[in-house]
């Protein structure tokens, strides 16, 4: 038996475990990156779409809320009264109306403007200029004589950021399609819009959802962020930015994208425009966050591998420990066996009366009795390992020839030595 020697099925088979089990955790780990990627992005998609939706609806309500307003026969002929003589009785029952329509559909504040653009009614706000937004938006409604929503903006004062719906109003009567003047109607994205973007439905510690719009060459974000204040309808991110998720959504792409957010950090986004508006819903997460749970699952599959590797390198190592044992108690029996049988050799040896010396196979001593110690008169200790033909070298005293021994089954016989001529 060889102490190096090793079983070797126990070896393969330990090499097969082993990459069987890196083989299996790559594509575990693989696959749960894969998995967790998909389900991050589902989500966000989900969310993303589910906001579209609801921002839509929201427009296309102040839309449709502002066709009937501006379709009412009494409502348009109460204003073009007072636009023509503005009575205080005609007054009271324009800012009751007003008042409704604040009340009910949680606007901010409802304005009458004239056919010059000019503020003649207000339900709270000082009376002073309309915004270049609301102006723009005045202008295409008259000409297209339907209702229209302006962007985003905000006013001069205290006015927060807003949206405007423009009802104008066209005479009656006799002056039928004559364009009289407008309402107003001011939806202060804080009261609904805001609220919406800004909510997310699960816990998160880095997910949020963006408004933007194309301003030039810059995208614009329309409302405040998670990990910014104040910089609604202020932050301007240049278009040259194309791993930005937001400038991707103006430029055009739709769906999951990967890239930088705002502050410069890895992210997973959901991109997509809002329908019959400018803007556009970017849902976004962290990278790190959306994969925190397969970095977990990844550190404990490398801690399986290795534990399992280890377990494997213990088991063959006991497997080791066991065949260089067995190599070990055969060798030692095998030396007893042998220690055994060299002495009852040796003693055989000593027990007989001629001189016998013992040699190796290149002829060399390894033992003499003690008949061949006083023959030769060598001791056995300087004999052992030199030439026989050196040890065993006798003269006849009385024919003073020179005697050399016989080999006779691998040993040296003195009884069998033949003079040299």
């Amino acid at each position: 038996m060889n102490v190096n020697s090793f079983p070797r099925w126990v070896l393969g088979a330990a090499a097969l475990a082993i990459l069987a089990l890196i083989a299996g955790g790559a594509w575990f780990y693989v696959a749960q990156e894969e998995r967790l990627r998909s389900d991050a992005e589902a989500n966000l998609r989900s969310i993303a779409e589910l906001k579209v939706h609801r921002i839509a609806d929201w427009r296309a309500e102040r839309l449709a809320d502002a066709a009937v307003v501006m379709e009412s026969p009494i409502l348009r002929e109460i204003v073009s009264q007072w636009l023509a003589e503005p009575r205080p009785e005609i007054t009271d029952k324009i800012l009751t109306r007003f008042r409704a329509f604040r009340s009910h559909e949680n606007y901010h504040d409802v304005l009458l403007v004239d056919a010059d653009g000019k503020v003649r009614l207000s339900l709270g706000s000082p009376l002073r200029g309309i915004h270049e937004e609301a102006a723009k938006a005045l202008a295409a409604a008259v000409l297209d004589r339907r209702p229209y929503l302006t962007d985003l903006h905000v006013g001069a004062g205290d006015l927060p950021p807003h949206l405007d719906v423009i009802l104008p109003i066209f005479a009656a009567g006799e002056q039928a399609g004559e364009y009289k003047g407008a309402i107003i109607l001011q939806a202060d994205a804080r009261q609904f819009l805001y609220p919406l973007i800004e909510s997310w439905p699960t816990p998160s510690r880095s997910a949020e959802t963006l408004l933007v719009r194309r301003d030039g060459d810059a995208v614009l974000f329309l409302n405040d962020l998670r990990f910014r204040k104040d910089v609604a309808l202020k932050l301007r991110i240049p278009l040259s930015r194309r791993d930005v998720p937001a400038v991707m959504a103006v430029l055009g792409q739709e769906g999951v994208v990967q890239g930088k957010d705002y502050r410069g950090v890895d992210v997973l986004a959901f991109v997509k425009a809002v329908p019959l508006s400018p803007w556009f819903m970017v849902a976004k997460v962290d990278e790190e966050e959306a994969l925190a749970e397969w970095r977990w699952r990844f550190a404990f599959i490398v801690g399986m591998v290795i534990a399992v590797v280890a377990a494997l390198a213990a088991v063959v190592g006991i497997i080791g420990q066991r065949n260089a044992k067995a190599y070990y108690q055969a060798l030692f029996q095998a030396e007893a066996a042998r220690r055994k049988s060299e002495e009852r050799y040796h003693i055989a040896l000593m027990s007989i009366g001629d001189g016998v010396i013992a040699t190796d196979a290149d002829g060399r001593v390894e033992l003499l009795n003690r008949v061949a110690q006083e023959l030769t008169g060598w001791p056995q200790g300087e004999a052992r390992g030199k030439p026989v033909e050196e040890v065993f070298r006798i003269v006849n005293e009385e024919t003073g020839l020179l005697y050399r021994p016989v080999e006779n089954r691998g040993g040296w016989r003195s009884k069998s030595a033949a003079p040299v001529s």
